[in-house]
């Protein structure tokens, strides 16, 4: 079986995100991205950019 990084990243951050009680819009203001964009970094459609990271 593949391993899909991207898909597992976004897992994680959706977990922390979550963990610290922040939205997916509160979040991606704290990060200077659109929400959309996170969205999906947490599905694992999208990547982040490593200033994000």
């Amino acid at each position: 079986m593949t391993l899909d990084i991207k898909k597992q990243l976004g897992k994680r951050i959706k977990e922390l995100r979550q963990a610290q009680g922040y939205s997916q819009e509160q979040f991606a203001e704290k990060l200077g991205i659109a929400s959309r964009t996170l969205c999906g970094i947490e599905i694992g459609r999208n990547f982040l950019k490593a200033e994000s990271l």
